[in-house]
């Protein structure tokens, strides 16, 4: 039988789902620089390949969802202006959804 977690805080769960685009001058996905920069703010993530559209033309995308057991939008802004610097992109897009996620034990 699987058990449910005990946690206190489920209410102030987040998960943070940012949505990055290829180099804009490239034209390129870096997933390896992704997930290096991501990984220096969260050691646990996750990230799946899709296919985004921007201003009407596809282009390889990254989603990478973070779970958060506390309300973390100032570290999530830092995080997609790093990214949006660092891979030379005019925005990423980031969901914020409050979440009861718990670990199953």
């Amino acid at each position: 039988m699987v058990g449910l977690a005990q946690n206190s805080n489920s209410l102030k769960n987040m998960i943070y789902r940012l949505f990055i685009g290829s180099n804009n001058k490239t034209h390129r996905l870096a997933i390896k620089k992704i997930l290096k920069i991501v990984n220096r703010y969260y050691p646990g993530f996750t990230s799946y390949q899709v296919m985004g559209y921007w201003q009407g033309i596809p282009e390889k995308s990254l989603v990478v969802e973070v779970g958060t057991q506390t309300v973390e939008n100032e570290t999530i802004q830092k995080l997609a202006k790093e990214l949006a610097k660092e891979l030379k992109q005019e925005a990423i897009g980031v969901q914020m959804i409050n979440s009861e996620m718990q670990f199953l034990k």
